[in-house]
């Protein structure tokens, strides 16, 4: 073996020759790639038929931020991941590593210039290709100089991010390549080293889900965690994310940061190893032991869960946990023994180091122990009211729901409105305690009871109740720190977070009719059912939006808010942005609010406007109903199960126990029948129908069951609410014509 300071005879020059000329197959395919992805790619997507300089400029930023940023990254990973695999492989045969040991030239040396010819192999053909397909598109498209500067900018951006990922998927390889003898444990370490954390974050994530129905983790939280950062093979996806849809700067400059920082670290830890390492170990599995057995472990620990989460996801909830046990047990040892041939590089390793899967078994069953049983108390945990700071409520039943389209191609403001710790902060701790007591005694599956709950008979007599609750999100602040909850209540219990609703600064965020967050718009339109109406006089923007605030704060209570949100209108301001080199329909942010019945002054003022405008479908007249039910065919399913699931209980609570007509024609394989229903039947119903297209309160216990047409010639949904259709229509249906699922009008008499 050649000395680490042995005297060099052979150049830089000439030992980088003679490393690639034994790696043509390489720069081949990296030829190939970059042409395709490159210029190719940018010849095939670029639309050069578009006249409008600022479109053409949009639609270039569209391209080069999604579909080149993706490509050349991929290219910088796949090629990465061969290069560092494969640039060293002469460690792997011990006649190989013989001869090149033995030539005149240092470690250090050797591994500088291999090093750099994997790098230059991904390099060279990546950046003229950049360059050419740059060329193609500025000359295809002829943008104007100020754009062209923008159009370069982006390439450089997406250069550097192409850059990182190379070198940190590059190093990680470099490192599993010199604690690897052959080529096999090589790959299986690089994974192992490139996505461990992302693994174990990910494993975290999946089990929490499953096991607690109050767990919750917000999309900011999920794309920011340092287990990215410490994923050279994963840190490149969130990096691309970022840099498509620039999801926030801190983040993005400490991926960058900590990705540049953990690449510096490999290469010198390959190095490291590359310098000590010993000839001997060529053609072998991992030698070193407490590698072995720190990758053995967590990969047969991390497996082993996943598999049994899996499985404990698909199973129905009777054995789910058995099959959880059995498939841990079994997933973990079908892992540890692959893992042991691997690292062995022999098959008759396969029952190595039964101490340490007998560890590894108990640590993962713990885990299982503790989801399933909650013996943590996860899920039933409430802080002591002195230790209340404060808390972020977010409820989507009283939110005011609206879109943005961000003109920029920025959406980290969009995202943040999904955030728990922007909402506002509620302070009272009295409140806070008893919410959150309220909320954690309603998401407790024993707590249904069946005086307050919709309840149905599943086929194997087992009773089912229909969740007649809202989902709240809460952010809860205490002197030990902060922690995120989602839990479900019911409608008999709202009234609890009435402090919270009703809060004045809760009211300014949700619904900034009056606040700083929203100006002047462009224009609003009225959407109704079936026309939209558009307002551009300044004038009458001030009058309608003046109009809406004064009712809106002459009603503001949790009835009137939990109203409005189920209106049957839409009022949308539209803002239109000025930067002209984005089409128009991407400069425009539009937000939307309801009308409600409760909007007196401003239905009056657009009744004013607009004599005919129906703001409804009550002033329609029913030319043809088809009300149906299906029955889904599948195992254990009768048509009771499907009634029961429809329709509920009768008015008086009392239950559909048998229904012989449905069960005869199921017989026949009949899974779709009309019900006789007529105009008369839904106006005596009243609010137990409703029609058209709306939204529905998520406490509202309604179903689709057909459809109507109007006078209009539109068909419109038929809803029926829950328990409330009388069994002689029921008892009435006949099969349908078409067995299909398709719509049949029937007129009425």
């Amino acid at each position: 073996m050649t000395s680490p300071i042995s005297t060099n005879k052979i150049s830089y020059r000439q030992c980088i020759l003679e490393t690639a000329r034994h790696e043509i197959w390489m720069m081949v395919l990296s030829v190939l790639a970059n042409i395709i992805l490159g210029p190719i790619s940018t010849l095939y997507s670029i639309n050069t038929r578009i006249d409008q300089k600022t479109a053409r400029f949009h639609y270039i930023c569209e391209y080069l931020n999604e579909i080149q940023l993706f490509s050349q990254v991929f290219i910088a990973f796949a090629g990465a991941l061969i290069v560092g695999i494969f640039i060293f492989r002469f460690l792997f045969n011990r006649r190989m590593v013989d001869l090149y040991h033995s030539a005149p030239i240092t470690r250090g040396k050797r591994f500088f210039c291999t090093w750099l010819t994997g790098f230059l192999i991904w390099f060279l053909p990546y950046i003229v290709c950049d360059i050419l397909s740059g060329a193609l598109l500025l000359a295809l498209c002829r943008l104007p100089l100020p754009y062209v500067w923008k159009i370069l900018g982006i390439y450089g951006a997406n250069f550097f991010v192409s850059l990182l990922t190379f070198l940190m998927v590059y190093h990680v390889c470099l490192v599993a390549a010199m604690l690897s003898g052959n080529v096999l444990n090589a790959i299986v370490n690089s994974f192992t080293l490139g996505l461990i954390a992302f693994a174990a974050y990910m494993t975290y994530l999946f089990g929490m889900d499953i096991f607690f129905q109050s767990f919750y983790r917000s999309s900011l939280e999920v794309l920011t965690n340092c287990a990215y950062v410490l994923s050279p093979m994963a840190a490149p996806v969130l990096l691309c994310i970022h840099r498509s849809q620039s999801l926030g700067n801190n983040f993005y400059s400490a991926l960058i940061i900590g990705g540049s920082l953990l690449s510096l670290l490999n290469v010198n830890l390959a190095f490291l190893i590359y310098r000590n390492r010993k000839s001997e170990i060529s053609e072998t599995g991992t030698p070193c032991k407490w590698i072995q057995t720190l990758f053995r472990c967590s990969l047969s620990f991390l497996g082993g869960l996943v598999i049994s989460f899996f499985f404990i996801m698909v199973t129905s909830a009777t054995n789910r946990f058995a099959w959880g046990i059995v498939t841990l047990v079994l997933g973990s040892i079908i892992l540890f023994a692959l893992l042991n041939i691997f690292y062995h590089y022999n098959f008759k390793s396969i029952i190595c180091h039964k101490r340490q899967y007998c560890l590894v078994l108990c640590g993962a069953l713990a885990v299982l122990f503790v989801g399933h049983f909650d013996l943590l108390g996860y899920e039933s945990y409430l802080p002591k009211k002195d230790q209340i700071i404060g808390a972020n409520i977010q409820i989507p039943r009283f939110m005011n729901y609206y879109y943005i389209n961000m003109p920029t191609n920025d959406c980290i403001d969009s995202l943040e409105k999904e955030e728990l710790t922007n909402s506002p902060l509620f302070t009272n701790s009295e409140a806070i305690y008893e919410i959150l007591q309220t909320l954690i005694e309603d998401s407790d599956p024993d707590s249904y009871d069946s005086e307050t709950e919709i309840s149905y008979l599943d086929s194997i007599g087992n009773t089912m109740y229909y969740r007649n609750s809202e989902t709240v999100y809460v952010c809860i602040h205490t002197r030990q720190g902060s922690y995120n909850r989602r839990y479900s209540i019911k409608d008999i219990h709202l009234e609890a977070l009435r402090p919270f609703i009703e809060n004045e600064e809760y009211i300014q965020y949700y619904y900034p009719m009056e606040s700083d967050r929203l100006s002047l718009p462009d224009s609003i339109t009225l959407g109704t059912k079936y026309q939209s109406l558009r307002i551009e006089t300044p004038e009458k923007i001030r009058q309608l939006l003046d109009a809406y605030q004064a009712d809106f704060r002459r009603n503001q209570t949790m009835e009137y808010l939990d109203n409005s949100i189920s209106s049957m209108e839409d009022l949308c301001l539209n803002y239109i942005s000025n930067q002209d080199d984005l089409p128009e329909w991407d400069r425009t942010e539009s937000y939307y609010y309801g009308i409600s019945p409760w909007h007196t002054e401003t239905i009056a003022l657009l009744n004013s406007w607009f004599p005919n405008i129906v703001l409804g479908v009550s002033d329609f007249t029913i030319n043809s109903i088809d009300c149906y039910a299906f029955i889904d065919d599948y195992p254990g399913t009768t048509p009771l199960d499907i009634l029961l699931a429809y329709f509920g209980y009768e008015s008086d609570k009392t239950p559909i126990t048998d229904i012989p007509f449905f069960t005869k024609l199921y017989a026949n394989g009949i899974n779709r029948y009309n019900i006789p229903l007529t105009a008369k039947d839904i106006e005596e119903m009243g609010d137990n129908f409703r029609i058209g297209y709306f939204s529905v309160k998520p406490s509202d216990p309604y179903v689709e069951c057909g459809i109507v047409t109007l006078s209009d010639g539109f068909p419109y949904p038929l809803y029926v609410k829950l328990g409330t259709l009388p069994t002689s229509l029921i008892d009435a249906a006949v099969p349908a014509e078409n067995n299909n699922y398709v719509y049949t009008d029937r007129v009425l008499e």
